[in-house]
């Protein structure tokens, strides 16, 4: 039985490329098709050619349950409620943020201007946790020369680059623990779970950064599940205004963002609007 290669961000880039020759296909063939209809000279390939057109025009369309899906889950996520920062258990709550760094936000192949955008209402929610006494972890992608993760994305966030340091402005904000990763998952990595057991008694976990559909939810599934192994409650909070993702190829950011957020949901995850 043949393994199948997860999708990669490059997959993305080919699909998408894929999409716009077979679209160019179509319209030559829906092209010809009414060629042959306007002459009414019939010809062995008229069949042929108007076959392409229909099966490009059947092709083309969306399937009626996948846009009934996709309008559901954004009317979901229009009507979240917001969470008041001031309602959860101080001693017991913290705030991690994953990935704000400058090769997601200004520099590098993963860089990208909708991550830089919630930098200053992230910045804004870590003040006010630090005023609370509210802990602050930040994750870091921390990679190595020849992480396996570059198989799947370009290189990004070497060690000692500036590419792996956190936003300037987030630095600024409050006091936090740095956990650096060399994986999309932050709960599979020491340095967490070296956290987790030097905070004990911290079962609420409010996750905000990038990207909504890779290390966001990674983390977030990820945390409900270890404390659910452990019989242990928890609530881990993704405020839907303060995580975000990328554009590229098919890899559409509105329409990821959305299902990642669905998806965190059914697995436990606290999705609110904001966290104020």
């Amino acid at each position: 039985m043949t393994e199948e290669r997860p999708l990669t961000v490059r997959d993305a880039e080919a699909g998408d490329a894929k999409a716009r020759e077979t679209e160019v296909k179509c319209a030559e063939a829906r092209e010809a098709a009414v060629g042959c209809a306007e002459t009414g000279k019939p010809d062995a390939g008229d069949a042929e050619t108007r076959e392409a057109a229909v099966g490009c025009a059947e092709a083309s369309k969306p399937d009626a349950r996948d846009a009934e899906a996709i309008a559901a889950i954004r009317e979901t996520l229009a009507h979240l409620p917001s969470l008041a920062l001031s309602s959860l258990p101080v001693d017991r709550t913290a705030l991690l943020v994953v990935d704000m760094l400058v090769g997601f936000t200004s520099e590098g192949a993963l860089s990208s201007p909708r991550a830089l955008k919630i930098v200053p209402a992230i910045a804004r929610l870590m003040e006010k946790c630090h005023g609370l006494g509210i802990k602050i972890a930040a994750f870091a992608d921390t990679h190595s020369e020849h992480s396996p993760e570059f198989l799947a994305y370009p290189k990004h966030c070497i060690a000692g680059t500036r590419e792996s340091e956190i936003v300037d402005e987030l630095k600024a904000a409050a006091p936090y623990t740095l956990l650096p990763k060399n994986s999309t998952n932050g709960c599979l990595e020491q340095p967490f779970h070296q956290w987790l057991e030097a905070n004990p008694m911290t079962d609420t976990f409010i996750v905000v950064g990038v990207c909504t559909d890779i290390c966001v939810e990674q983390i977030s599934i990820a945390i409900k599940a270890l404390f659910n192994s452990q019989n242990r409650p928890s609530r881990v909070i993704v405020p839907a205004n303060l995580v975000d993702t990328f554009d590229a190829g098919q890899h559409v950011a509105d329409f990821m963002h959305a299902v990642a957020l669905y998806l965190m949901m059914q697995s436990g995850v606290e999705v609110v609007a904001s966290v104020s």
